[in-house]
């Protein structure tokens, strides 16, 4: 005869096929319920969050030019010398605006031009200025607009070169070198 416990009582294993079959349709129920309820919750989450109805599109902002008014002297950059000139930078009606008057050696019109540029080291850049232009007194001049939206507070640079119309070197001979005050 099999010794018998008296204090665990002897159970059929088919009740003990049915617990463990309960416990884990109650355990697969349970994490299936879990997932339905964190899912539903984050669905009424993002459906409370949401606009009803479509923004309206976005209007892209103006940059902002930060730009601060300025003059500043010339260096005469060529070894010969003789020239001079003052430059001025200030912002109208919301475009940058760039004005040059310098004394420089004539030159013969026909072959030879003087050119402003206007330069950002950091990051490096250049932007043609044009042609000086001469006045009434014979002196030198440039009054320049940038383009709108375009933002040219790291152009602190201005340089005149002297340039030979039949060549495309760009920039030619530097003539005279200026730098705003950062």
């Amino acid at each position: 005869m099999a010794y018998r416990s008296p204090h665990r009582p002897r159970t059929s294993s088919a009740r003990s096929a049915i617990r463990t079959i309960a416990g884990a349709v109650f355990l697969v129920g349970a994490f299936l319920a879990a997932v339905y309820l964190f899912r539903h919750a984050a669905d009424a989450k993002r459906q409370k969050e949401a606009p009803s109805a479509a923004p309206p599109p976005a209007v892209p902002a103006a940059p902002v030019l930060d730009v601060t008014p300025a003059s500043a002297a010339f260096t005469d950059a060529e070894p010969q010398g003789g020239g001079s000139g003052t430059m001025q930078r200030d912002l109208k009606d919301g475009l940058y605006h760039l004005t040059i008057h310098a004394t420089l050696p004539a030159i013969d019109r026909a072959k030879t031009s003087y050119e402003g540029w206007l330069f950002s080291l950091y990051p490096f850049d250049y932007v043609p200025l044009g042609e000086l232009a001469t006045d009434a007194t014979g002196a030198f001049m440039l009054d320049w607009e940038g383009r709108p939206g375009k933002d040219y507070a790291t152009y602190h640079e201005v340089i005149v070169t002297r340039q030979d119309k039949a060549s495309e070197a760009t920039p030619g001979t530097h003539v005279l070198d200026g730098r705003f005050p950062n």
